[in-house]
């Protein structure tokens, strides 16, 4: 069985790099911001300093936090197959984006307290964004939009069916596939992808 021959740690270039240019260090293989070197003063100037760059960290920590590439949490072999599952994984969230985006408009018309109590289960998981992203951290939202896809799955292909998007479900996928295949590349060592 081949093993990572360490703890895997993604490191945030990008968030590396904005840290060097405004001179708080030129650590280019940290992971988040908030930790012991940088203060929750520091962290919201960069914000004001970099907005742009600081949506892009927030969304792919976000991403990072969803992407479930693993059957466990400690995986101890990351040679293992993470395709199926990451497909599967991605089409649940298609799906869930699908159904969501549909049941907004009901949820404003039928008067039901559905988003406050969505809110409240991922108000916890936001918090968390701008530290070292596990995906154990988002399992209440990875709950949320599974239970979603899978109670709703009728309506969701038939919303998939109805609108015609397959193509944007196939699109979806493929850049989630791109996106996480960035992700893994910034790792120390490579991690080659297997199906089985």
């Amino acid at each position: 069985m081949l093993k990572y021959p360490e703890q895997l740690i993604i490191p945030d270039r990008r968030g590396g790099e904005i840290a060097r240019l405004s001179g708080l260090g030129s650590d280019l293989n940290m992971s988040s911001f908030i930790d012991e070197r940088y203060s929750v003063a520091q962290y919201i100037g960069l914000w004001k300093k970099y907005p742009l760059d600081m949506v892009v960290i927030t969304l792919q920590h976000l991403f990072n936090g969803l992407d479930i590439t693993y059957p466990t949490v400690y995986n101890y072999n990351l040679h293992s197959s993470r395709v199926l599952l990451s497909i599967g994984n991605y089409i649940m969230f298609f799906i869930a984006l699908v159904i969501l985006s549909n049941k907004l408009l009901d949820w404003r018309s039928d008067g039901k307290r559905y988003p406050p109590l969505v809110l409240a289960m991922i108000a916890p998981v936001v918090v968390s964004i701008p530290f070292g992203i596990e995906v154990r951290f988002f399992l209440p939202i990875i709950m949320t939009y599974f239970a979603i896809s899978i109670f709703s799955l009728n309506d969701g292909v038939r919303l998939i069916r109805a609108n015609r998007l397959y193509i944007y479900l196939i699109v979806f996928v493929v850049l989630c596939f791109i996106n996480s295949a960035n992700v893994f590349s910034a790792a120390k060592y490579v991690i080659p992808l297997t199906i089985w």
